[in-house]
């Protein structure tokens, strides 16, 4: 359990250990059977109930990929739909201190959703997440399918499209059975779907882990202190040398190039760079 890694003491009851983080996270689905049990009654009913009768809950419920909006929670799952909690940790403490595991161990703002699936049912259809997932099986049994997706793959939360273009995947399937206790790391892109063999509670945890984007936000304050970013660019048609002001405009990228890799190959940048923290 990571005891020579500097995350040895926040590691979760999930199993995860240096091959996990080395060879998966990040990479390609893993499932961990019965690496899930202690964390069965966060998952319970019980909690769900709970869930659902708090004042501003975020619920959701699916069949087939069709949502409803009704509030009889009782009449849609008796009519096969999925009833879920969306960011369930801030409403339950018992969850809140999982994501906290999570987000001290892994890196990244932590979110978590709660779903209950009735027996013989499809939640949503196929589609793709941008975070990292960890499905918690707490209750009952679910079959996963996962695609790796050639669309788009490493999706961003803010640009992933609302129609994701399923029929394009050219990718097979490849079938997961999760029972209680079993958990199932499912990477950022890939696409997924799931069928309830009996009836299901899971808890998803979603991690959103860093991106290469993360390098331009932390970029822009620091370009802002210099003032070689701060220069005024010259005023398009303010001349009647087209070409003498292209040439202008080319001597400045070529400072700017040179100032940007300058600092992308500092080696307090990199340092920056590994310890910022992601915003939430």
């Amino acid at each position: 359990m990571l005891e020579n890694s500097p995350v040895a003491a926040c590691a979760l009851p999930l199993g995860l250990d240096l091959s996990f983080l080395q060879d998966f996270y990040l990479r390609l689905p893993f499932l961990k059977r019965e690496g899930c049990f202690s964390l069965g009654p966060l998952g319970s009913t019980t909690v769900l109930a709970r869930l659902l009768a708090t004042a501003g809950a975020d619920v959701i419920a699916t069949r087939q990929g069709h949502i409803s909006h009704s509030t009889d929670y009782e009449a849609l799952r008796a009519d096969g739909y999925t009833v879920g909690v969306r960011h369930a940790q801030q409403h339950d403490p018992g969850l809140a201190n999982l994501a906290r595991g999570f987000e001290e161990l892994l890196k990244g703002p932590v979110d978590i959703h709660f779903y209950s699936t009735p027996a013989g049912n499809t939640g949503f259809d196929w589609h793709y997440d941008a975070e990292e997932v960890f499905v918690l099986q707490t209750g009952g049994a679910k079959t996963w399918w996962l695609r790796k997706n050639t669309v788009n793959p490493w999706p961003l939360m803010d640009a992933i499209p609302q129609d994701q273009r399923f029929e394009r995947e050219v990718m097979g399937a490849v079938k997961y059975e999760l029972h209680e206790g079993d958990w199932l790391y499912i990477p950022s892109g890939y696409w997924h779907r799931t069928n309830a063999e009996t009836d299901s509670c899971s808890l998803s945890v979603g991690i959103r882990a860093a991106t290469a984007m993360d390098v331009y936000e932390l970029l822009r304050p620091l370009l802002s202190r210099s003032l070689l970013w701060r220069q005024r660019l010259p005023l398009p048609g303010s001349t009647a040398d087209p070409e003498g002001l292209r040439r202008q405009y080319g001597a400045i990228v070529d400072d700017l190039a040179q100032d940007l890799y300058e600092l992308l190959h500092n080696e307090q940048f990199i340092q920056t760079l590994m310890n910022h923290p992601l915003r939430h």
